[in-house]
């Protein structure tokens, strides 16, 4: 899987909408500013001072549907690193997918989860 296929200048909105799937609200754990931190290192960045701030789906903006489609992938593997899967975490993936007009399996996957979370 490509994950580096951002341009430079689409890369801190990229960043915040990973930041907005791990958690949309609050402060990063350490593991999921990792997450952030390993993504930028792939990317040839440095991710340095404060977390990216968190931003709603409408604010993102993305043309290239092969781009869409890996940021709505990406969001979700980032909403994954909580256990359980964070509703809000979900809800944001979501509609980040309907809002870049893009599906991915691993959509359902979150909803499954979030309902068998919900079920405990």
């Amino acid at each position: 899987m490509d994950i580096d296929v951002f341009s430079t200048k689409d890369l801190p909105m990229v960043f915040r909408a990973l930041r907005t799937a791990l958690r949309p609200e609050g402060l990063l754990q350490t593991r999921e500013r990792l997450f952030l931190e390993t993504y930028a290192h792939i990317n040839g960045l440095g991710l340095t001072g404060p977390d990216p701030l968190p931003v709603m789906p409408q604010g993102v903006h993305i043309e290239d549907a092969h781009q869409c489609k890996r940021l709505v992938q990406l969001s979700a593997i980032a909403a994954l690193l909580s256990s359980p899967v964070s509703p809000g975490s979900v809800a944001f993936v979501k509609e980040l997918a309907r809002r870049l007009r893009t599906h991915d399996p691993v959509l359902d996957i979150l909803s499954a989860l979030e309902k068998g979370s919900s079920s405990k």
